[in-house]
């Protein structure tokens, strides 16, 4: 019988635990019609590592991941919570590839060249040295400063959105710098046949993605009217769950972004505050390779 691999099993609230923190909200609720453009919650598999193994992971990696599980709790504020959530999003991530990792790459080249114009006692972690333990692996947020990734690096530069690398940011120039779109390739960007079906080389924004849906019931309506006794108690819990068997997604970075799409519109009696709860999610991590 062959021996089964590592798993890593991470798990923590999102917008709470470290490493799955944001400016956002720290809950999540039901909105009037149904349809909501957040909160968004960046993951960074390199941080929740690192605690979890008393070492220094790089974001300059390639993380498999086996599996998520997404599940709603109630949240401890107020006794308000009353009736129940259906929620669901999407989570996004970068896969690799040769031109993304160049990209990443290039980046961390920049900052160690810049080494020699900054003086020991910056707080920029690329300065020179002045103990035996300063990290100078490029860390960057996701797509912007307020993702919150822990340590993200400032670029040092005037040409990038915001103060700190983002993924998003190092791709859009990257592409730039190597002329990736489609006219500065010789290809067409209209709908003629031959044209290009790719919008850039380095594909900023091109990200994979599954769908989730979890929902949490604290109580029932019953048939009758709106009423505290037309409500049953009927506790249940329908968590999303996906496992790979044999197989893994690779997540460029290890960092990836939780994303709140719908819920369930206003429960019956809409003049109630509306229930709040926490997302919990667990990761399972197989390994990564860092380049």
């Amino acid at each position: 019988m062959a021996r089964s691999k590592q798993l890593y099993a991470i798990s923590g609230r999102l917008g709470q635990t470290a490493g799955m923190d944001s400016s956002t909200a720290d809950y999540v609720e039901e909105s009037g019609d149904g349809a909501i453009s957040g909160p968004n919650f960046v993951v960074d598999l390199s941080h929740l590592l690192s605690q979890k193994l008393g070492r220094q992971l790089p974001m300059m990696a390639t993380y498999r991941v086996k599996g998520f599980r997404l599940s709603l709790e109630n949240v401890d504020n107020a006794n308000d919570n009353n009736y129940g959530l259906a929620i669901g999003g999407a989570i996004e991530w970068y896969p690799p590839t040769q031109k993304r990792v160049d990209a990443l790459q290039y980046a961390r080249q920049y900052k160690r060249d810049m080494r020699s114009t900054l003086s020991g006692d910056t707080t920029d972690p690329f300065a020179p040295f002045t103990s035996g333990k300063d990290y100078s692996g490029l860390r960057f947020n996701w797509s912007e400063d307020s993702d919150g990734v822990y340590g993200a690096i400032n670029d040092g530069s005037t040409v990038m959105s915001g103060n700190e690398f983002s993924m998003y940011e190092i791709f859009d120039h990257y592409n730039e710098a190597i002329g990736g779109n489609p006219a500065d390739e010789g290809h067409g960007g209209g709908a003629a046949a031959g044209d290009a079906l790719w919008e850039t080389r380095v594909g900023e924004g091109m990200t994979d993605s599954v769908s989730w849906e979890c929902s949490y019931r604290n109580s029932a309506y019953q048939d009758g009217l709106l009423e505290e006794n037309s409500w049953s108690f009927e506790p249940e819990s329908n968590p999303y769950e996906l496992m790979l068997a044999g197989n893994h997604f690779d997540m460029l970075g290890g960092l990836f972004v939780v994303k709140c799409k719908h819920t369930n519109t206003d429960n019956p009696r809409n003049l109630d505050v509306n229930d709040e709860y926490h997302l919990r999610m667990t990761v399972f991590v197989e390994g990564w390779e860092g380049f």
